[in-house]
């Protein structure tokens, strides 16, 4: 038994102290291979752009949509859509969601569907789904918006 914690004799001796760290040599890191797309992988990259970019519906390609199909009507109803692409179907399909985002009674959604109708408004028809050559949905029908009266003091 001993009255000490430490063992008897020298703490720090030649055999009591860490060997030196031990220095791994690694092998240098090989340079990441550049791969070079071949005509053809450029070829499809620019026809899978050209495909989402013709089914992407934003607010200008929407009112040149309504434009020509109204061409010069105040209204005209969703059965009278003329639909000859891809294009248009998509334009068909986001005209159906914003008559559904308008009839909702979310201000949220009607603030959203407000924001891509510029001169134009959606209003549904029925309640019922029909069924077209393209898609199937609640017929609607498109008005060309009204102009805002002018108020005091603008020139009108």
């Amino acid at each position: 038994v001993h009255d000490s914690p430490f063992p008897s004799g020298d703490m720090v001796s030649p055999t009591n102290l860490a060997e030196p760290r031990r220095q791994e040599a690694r092998e240098k890191a090989t340079q990441l291979r550049e791969t070079i797309p071949t005509e053809e992988d450029i070829a499809r990259a620019k026809l899978r752009a050209l495909a989402r970019n013709v089914r992407m519906v934003n607010a200008p390609k929407l009112v040149e949509f309504v434009s020509r199909q109204l061409s010069g009507r105040p209204v005209v109803a969703s059965e009278e859509l003329q639909i000859s692409s891809v294009a248009d179907v998509r334009a068909y399909q986001t005209l159906l969601v914003l008559g559904a985002a308008m009839d909702s009674g979310s201000p949220d959604l009607q603030r959203e569907a407000l924001a891509m109708m510029r001169g134009f408004r959606v209003r549904r028809t029925g309640d019922k789904e029909a069924e077209n050559r393209w898609i199937t949905g609640v017929p609607f029908r498109i008005e060309r918006a009204k102009k805002p009266a002018a108020t005091k003091g603008e020139a009108t």
